[in-house]
């Protein structure tokens, strides 16, 4: 499952910070995060809940 989210004012180094911290869940597959598009795109296992997000 793939979820994307705009999200703003972050710069490169908070963005790594993010990513970092939502790759720790359980259940998250990959993090991507643009600075430029203003984007954060999760790949989620099916096991997670949609409620954490």
């Amino acid at each position: 499952m793939i979820k994307s989210y705009k999200i703003t004012n972050v710069c490169p180094s908070c963005a790594f910070k993010v990513e970092k911290a939502l790759k720790k869940l359980k259940g998250v597959r990959e993090v991507k995060i643009s600075v430029f598009s203003e984007r954060l795109t999760l790949t989620l296992t099916d096991e997670i809940s949609e409620d954490i997000f």
